[in-house]
Order: C-alpha cells, then structure tokens, then sequence
C-alpha cells in the first residue's frame, strides 16, 4: 500500500529534537495486527495543524522513524484480526495511542488499531465529517467542560478561532454551555464566517503587533480563555482574563517559546491549564450532537490522500477555515447537507 511518512532528522532510529522532517510518500507493507489488534481500513483522515508542527521540528518529544502520519480518522467496512476476518462496520479510534506519533497513523489505505479504541460512528455522519471530531469538537469540549468549567453567561475568548478546534468550540460554548463568544482571527472575511456560527464578538487581528496586544480590545476582561494559538497569542490571552480568570492551552501552533510574568498570574490570581485529547464520553457527546445536527462539523475542502503536501500547504497558509480531509482512492467522499 502507498503511504505517507514522515522522513528525516534521524538519530538512532528517533527524531533529532527540533530536526526539520519530510513528508513522503512510500509502497510499505499492509501492517499485521497483534494481540488486541484489528486491521481496518481508513476511509477519511483530517489534516491538522500538529502535522506542520511536527515537520517543522517543533515535536516535543523525540519518537520512532520513519512512522506514517496521520492521527484524525474514520474507518470502516471490516477489521482482521490474527485468526479470523468479520465486519466491525464504521469506527473511529479515541486517542489512547498517539497516532502519527507513536504508532504509525493514517495517512494509508489500513491502519492497525486497538480494538478497545474503537468507537461507532452514527449513520448520521459521514466519514468525511465524522473523521477529525474527536481531535476538534472533543478536545474542545472538554478543555471547555474539565478544566475551565464554563458556566452559562461567562464570557470566553477563542484564539485562532477559524481553525479546526476554534470553529467547532464557538459552536460548543454557545450552544452547550450558553456562553458569550469572543473569537479571535486574522481577516474581515474570516469574521463574517465565525459570527455565522455564533461569535458575539470578532476581534481581527493582521499583524504580529496585533496579536499581542489585542488585549486591549477585549473588554469587559473574560472569565475563560481558551489558547488555541499557543506562543503568538498567549500573553495577551493572559491579559484578557478577569482576575480570577481560567486559561485553557489546548494549541500550540509553533515550536517557538514565551516568557510569562508570574507576577500578573499571582496579582490576577488566575488558573492555568493544560489540555490534551478527549474522553470516549467527550466524543460520544459531539458524534450525538453532529447526528442531531446540533453541532455542523466544517469541513473547509476534500483532497485525496496523494494530494497531502498540497493540504499541508493550505493549512500553512492560513486559509483553512476548520478542516481540510484526505481520503484514500478508495473511500467515499459525501458529506450530509445542513
């Protein structure tokens, strides 16, 4: 099978901390399941942002290459396991290993998977729809619900809020939790679209000057952050908070780092988190609601998987607006109308 991998920047069979890496695409063998182990076929994996992250050196622990990336997706139709083939139907994997990064993930036709990491997908959601809502609408929900405990009425800001998870977490903070939306981006015509998905408020910001002060710009201060951006954007959320204020790190776009004055948290008195992955009761409250179509998963464009560098490319041009989604050759493309 064609696969995508990630390549280079090796030292002792690992990847160099912060070594640059390539993505290419090689004939590899169709992985074997273990113990515990099923073989499923992958029909639509989303593109996100850790990928880039990841390429550019910014991964923060060495792992294992060469290993084929991709760590959103659906799969579907059967699973073999070592003595015996039967129909599994349509699954996704909760994050109990780190695929992409540890094991090899899904930009392939197969993937091996652990069967306790299964979850069913409803028939209500496409593939295509279905497959990066656990790493958006569920990291959201739960950084949101865990560790910020937002309360209806609170005021939150979104950082970076046209991406995958920011997009899905607008909907989230109105809908779920009754809050009042402050979404933060980069242009006019991406405001327009994140008030249509329920931003109270849009503050634009262009510039790199921009994005450290837009604090000044949210007023009243907020009771809840949520950091999707990570470095370029994480001292001017720290200044939006109220004092008593919740900042929730779930993103964290570059490998660059940032000094933080811990006298303005002591001062402020605020609480700090840091936020990563969802729980199966995260992802089955997000399927739930994209099947109720009270949550619209938004899917920015479909490529198929040999087109992966040039996904790569528009995600790193800021364009995107939620996700870009792969599928392999042999997969299904449909999405369900709203």
């Amino acid at each position: 099978m064609k696969a995508y991998r990630l390549e280079g920047g090796e030292e002792g069979g690992r990847a160099r901390a912060g070594a640059k890496l390539s993505l290419v695409g090689r004939e590899v063998p169709v992985p074997q399941p273990g113990r515990g182990d099923v073989l499923v076929r992958v029909e639509a994996v989303g593109v996100c942002h850790r990928e880039l992250v990841e390429l550019r050196g910014g991964h923060p622990a060495p792992f294992a290459l060469p290993l084929i990336a991709g760590h959103e997706e659906w799969w579907n139709r059967w699973a073999k396991l070592p003595t015996e083939t039967s129909q599994c139907g349509r699954v996704v994997a909760v994050a109990s290993e780190y695929y992409g990064t540890t094991v090899d993930g899904s930009y392939a036709p197969y993937v091996r998977a652990k069967v306790k990491s299964l979850v069913p997908l409803p028939d209500a959601v496409s593939f295509v729809e279905g497959c990066f809502l656990m790493c958006t609408a569920g990291v959201a929900l739960r950084g949101l619900r865990f560790h910020a405990d937002l309360r209806p009425g609170e005021r939150v800001l979104i950082t970076g809020a046209t991406g995958g998870v920011g997009i899905h977490a607008i909907q989230l903070a109105k809908r779920v939790f009754g809050a009042h939306v402050v979404a933060l981006t980069s242009s006019e015509a991406k405001a327009a679209v994140l008030r249509e998905y329920g931003a109270d408020e849009v503050i634009v910001c262009s510039t790199k000057e921009q994005l450290q002060q837009f604090h000044h710009s949210v007023r009243p201060p907020v009771d809840v952050a949520l950091e999707c951006v990570g470095t370029p954007t994480l001292n001017s959320s720290i200044r939006s908070l109220r004092p008593n204020g919740r900042l929730v790190i779930i993103g964290n776009v570059t490998a660059g780092k940032e000094t933080i004055n811990p006298g303005l948290l002591i001062l402020k008195e605020l609480k700090i988190f840091g936020s990563s992955g969802a729980s199966r009761e995260d992802l089955a409250q997000v399927l739930a609601m994209a099947a109720e179509r009270k949550l619209k998963p938004v899917v920015h464009k479909v490529l198929p998987l040999d087109l992966a560098h040039q996904a790569h490319h528009l995600l790193a041009d800021k364009g995107v607006i939620g996700r870009v989604v792969l599928v392999p050759s042999h997969a299904r493309t449909t999405t369900a109308k709203f």
